[in-house]
């Protein structure tokens, strides 16, 4: 990607809101699906990148493993939002069937741990 195209996508970014992460994930998946290569994204830590991961995954056409946090307790996942994604009897991870991410935020758990500077995970 040259100089011109970044400076067209970070002015697409400024004018219609649209994330420049958003835009390139989206030149990314392009590329890889026509080589026919699988998407495999790395979901961190939190419910709500699970969501988006499971979202993505399903919503392309190479989509490939979701790599999930499995550990037994993790706060950012397990009360931070609702269940991030549904599982079948197979191990499927599927979407789930509501507005946006279909996720409900616990907001007192986000007053209880505000933001702080630095790298993020959310």
């Amino acid at each position: 990607m040259n100089a011109e195209m970044i400076a067209a996508l970070r002015e697409l970014e400024r004018e219609k809101g649209i994330a420049f992460e958003t835009i390139l994930a989206g030149l990314e998946e392009a590329m890889a699906s026509a080589y026919k290569l699988p998407i495999h994204p790395h979901s961190s830590m939190t419910g709500l990148n699970h969501a988006a991961s499971i979202h993505f995954l399903a919503a392309i056409d190479n989509g490939g493993y979701f790599e999930g946090d499995v550990s037994k307790s993790n706060k950012f996942r397990d009360d931070l939002v609702s269940n991030p994604g549904a599982v079948d009897k197979d191990g499927n991870v599927w979407p789930l069937d509501k507005p946006g991410l279909g996720l409900e935020v616990n907001e007192d758990f986000l007053k209880q741990h505000p933001p702080i500077e630095g790298p993020g995970y959310i």
